[in-house]
């Protein structure tokens, strides 16, 4: 559906719902980002009916006030019925420039747009903002920075925005995420599900002969995303995480004038001989000043993915990031993460949380070193350090 804009130059079209797509594409043939999308829009119309119904009911008499405690649990359903699809203009090129002037008319809450009915729409309302320009432009690892530091989780499309076909090449979606998966160590701590494989890895580790293991942050060039890549591929046949886009994070990465790392995180059992090695879990984030944020993870092997992941926990309270940002909250399908203790925060309280840890964009140089390149730390470390106890 196609509505004026309002917000830019005039003449200019704002999408609203998802990147179109051929129609006489048969549904199970499009790929998971595309079915996704048209999910996301069935699940928005459903939940404006129901919010059309709630307005007709007569005022239920005020309630008590509810602790302020966030839930552990949302439904898919819940969560992109929250906000309208893709927001899209195409002179709106890729800058950090048009992304400033984004996050301002963001911030104003002036409408930008109405719907085909009259309604009127802010910049608020959206979840998805994609830019225009030129490949070089789009995939600019400043912006790709400057975006996550914004808060902005951003993934990838193969449809193109304005005229809804394929592209040759996917290219970044960002997302303003309606709803957030937030991590604090007393909630992860307090888990039943971390206390659990935690009992069972000092158990296991007790054990005469037993298997080390240990965890490592970018010390293995790029046998993480190798192994990422073709994991997504044999489990579902596409890996949202390009090759681009992980060139794009390791530019921005090595770029020492902004505050954005990289991880590429590996869970790794030991051999017999000294250096010996095998990579069984691991997963790629990234950090903005004291938070670390997790973007797509793997496991080759039996429950390495949870051990990973309960471990990465331990490492990350160690290193005293503020919280741990998980992305999508949405269950049952990554009902793990309620299961590692994550609150699911509305998009307006985790930005603010964000913005307090997050440090200044324009400078590297914190007293907050975090995880370091190269470092690597076993699982006895971290199981003995008394925390997750």
């Amino acid at each position: 559906m196609c509505i004026r804009d309002r917000g830019m130059e005039a003449g200019t079209q704002a999408t609203v719902g998802q990147p179109q797509r051929c129609h006489r594409v048969p549904f199970a043939q499009l790929s998971p980002e595309d079915q996704e999308v048209i999910r996301a829009k069935q699940a928005a119309a459903k939940q404006a009916k129901h919010r059309q119904r709630q307005r007709k009911k007569p005022a239920a008499p005020e309630q008590p006030q509810q602790s302020s405690e966030y839930p552990s649990l949302i439904s898919s359903e819940d969560y992109f019925g929250e906000c309208y699809g893709l927001f899209y203009d195409p002179s709106l090129q890729a800058s950090e420039a048009s992304l400033e002037l984004l996050l301002s008319m963001m911030a104003s809450g002036v409408p930008v747009a109405e719907t085909g009915a009259g309604n009127q729409i802010t910049l608020g309302q959206f979840q998805y903002f994609i830019f225009a320009g030129s490949w070089e432009q789009v995939w600019e690892h400043h912006l790709f920075a400057r975006l996550a530091f914004e808060g902005f989780f951003v993934i990838t499309t193969d449809r193109d925005p304005g005229r809804g076909n394929k592209l040759g090449q996917p290219q970044p979606l960002p997302e303003l995420q309606p709803f957030y998966s937030v991590l604090d160590w007393d909630k992860f701590g307090e888990a039943k599900h971390v206390r659990k494989v935690l009992r069972k890895l000092r158990k296991h580790l007790a054990g005469e002969g037993s298997p080390r293991y240990v965890l490592s942050n970018n010390n293995t060039g790029d046998a993480i995303f190798e192994a990422l890549n073709q994991y997504h591929i044999d489990k579902s046949g596409t890996n949202w995480m390009t090759r681009k886009y992980y060139d794009t994070m390791k530019a921005a990465d090595q770029d020492g004038s902004i505050n954005f790392k990289m991880h590429c995180i590996g869970m790794h059992q030991l051999g017999d001989k000294s250096g010996d090695q095998r990579l069984i879990a691991g997963e790629i984030g990234f950090s903005v000043g004291m938070v670390y944020t997790s973007l797509s993870g793997f496991m080759l092997e039996g429950d390495a993915g949870y051990n990973q992941l309960v471990c990465l926990g331990l490492w990350l309270q160690q290193h005293r990031y503020a919280f741990w940002s998980m992305g999508h909250c949405y269950s049952p399908e990554l009902d793990y993460k309620r299961q590692l203790g994550h609150r699911v925060y509305p998009r307006k309280d985790f930005l603010e949380r964000l913005h307090a840890d997050r440090g200044e964009f324009e400078s590297a140089q914190t007293d907050f070193s975090g995880l370091v390149d190269g470092e690597q730390c076993s699982f006895d470390t971290l199981l003995a350090s008394g925390i997750g106890r």
